[in-house]
């Protein structure tokens, strides 16, 4: 579903990174790549269309943002996640990282932000568990749906 999170502040500088693949390990020279490309394009869309950025939609993936006055979050997911669930979650994540930091007075240490992964973690989790109970309540409706069917054929046969 989703394969990684960051936040960054506008100047481009990566304070949050959170990804769910394990060979990516926090804050690696890749990452800090992803952070200056974002804001590379953030700032592109934003100049030249006088627009904020939304939804990028690659071949494989799907990269959602929010805009703050200080900062952005990304949030990458794969191609097929769905959008309406990942905004919630994005929306979700946001409020919380809003409610816990003020950036207007940053100082330069992201030290700070490292116990913010626990929250992620936690809004993930919770939407996982959402979405398991409504593909259990979507399988069940699939099943009774052929044992019906089935009745119906065995009953049309007699």
């Amino acid at each position: 579903m989703i394969n990684s999170i960051h936040i960054i502040l506008n100047s481009g500088i990566l304070i949050f990174n959170k990804s769910f693949k394990e060979e990516v390990s926090f804050f690696n020279s890749k990452e800090f790549l992803i952070s200056g490309l974002f804001t590379a394009i953030k700032q592109l869309v934003h100049e030249t269309l006088k627009d904020d950025l939304q939804e990028l939609i690659l071949q494989n993936q799907k990269i959602f943002f929010t805009f703050h006055e200080n900062y952005f979050i990304v949030l990458i997911t794969r191609f097929d996640a769905d959008s309406e669930n990942i905004k919630e979650i994005l929306a979700e994540i946001d409020q919380n990282f809003s409610e816990k930091y003020d950036l207007s007075d940053y100082k330069g240490s992201i030290d700070e932000y490292f116990d913010f992964e626990h929250i992620v973690i936690g809004i993930i989790e919770k939407y996982k568990t959402k979405e398991m109970k409504l593909a259990e309540i979507y399988q069940n409706i699939i099943s009774k749906n052929i044992k019906l069917s089935k009745l119906k054929k065995k009953r049309f046969n007699q």
